[in-house]
């Protein structure tokens, strides 16, 4: 196999070319993503400069080196699993986890400040191509997601807890979660909670929803048994 690697800049970014035989591969390092860009078409550079999430459509992946997603301080943001997988074969399955609970909007009312946030489950599933390529994969009808929760907010704590379950066919399942019913609302809904005994309304501003504890699973096909992720805390 015949290897040559150049770097090379376009603009101020700094991008390394790989040559291996037919394949051209390109990556990108910058201060928030790691991303790679397979089979590369110089035609589409500034499609891959851009990217901020994965392209399957022309083999760009995107790894986030920050969580992108958290924007309110003292919210956890998003809180993932690793994948879990039935091996490195080709046609081998994978799933992954992960939780979202961060701060839309805080109204420092004077008599009642509240909070609006979001509360969400994501749940992956993948499985090489012939290319040996990872690409999002319909789970088994019998793949299971169960979760519970327990979430703190304001100085003087209220807690809100439940449990939500899904089982059913999906290849990347996204849902908003009442954190106080555990029903499902349409995803990226957010929920409103009011303090009933405000310390202040300043003070209320330090102490958004935060998870007091959680507990995850999701089960899918794939391998001798089935692949099971999980993220729990405590």
């Amino acid at each position: 196999m015949n290897i040559g690697i150049i770097p090379f800049s376009i603009g101020n970014i700094l991008i390394i070319s790989i040559k291996m035989d037919y394949l051209l591969l390109v990556i990108q390092v910058t201060d928030k993503y790691f991303k790679s860009y397979k089979y590369a078409d110089f035609s589409n550079i500034d499609m891959f400069k851009l990217a901020s999430s994965d392209n399957e459509t022309n083999n760009i992946q995107v790894k986030n080196m920050v969580n992108t997603l958290k924007t309110y301080e003292g919210s956890p943001g998003l809180i993932e699993s690793g994948w879990v997988s039935s091996g490195s074969s080709r046609y081998s399955k994978r799933i992954k986890i992960g939780i979202f609970l961060d701060v839309r909007e805080y109204n420092p009312s004077a008599t009642r400040p509240s909070y609006q946030f979001y509360h969400d489950v994501y749940v992956q599933c993948q499985q090489k191509n012939f290319w040996g390529n990872w690409k999002y994969d319909w789970c088994d009808v019998s793949s299971t997601v169960n979760g519970s929760w327990d979430i703190g907010v304001f100085y003087r704590e209220q807690t809100y807890g439940n449990s939500w379950s899904h089982t059913g066919s999906f290849s990347y399942l996204k849902s908003s979660i009442n954190p106080q019913t555990g029903l499902s609302a349409g995803y990226q809904s957010y929920f409103t909670v009011y303090c009933d005994n405000p310390w202040s309304s300043g003070t209320e501003a330090e102490y958004p929803p935060y998870f007091k504890s959680y507990n995850w699973k999701a089960i899918r096909d794939g391998g001798c048994c089935g692949l099971t992720v999980s993220i729990k805390n405590p």
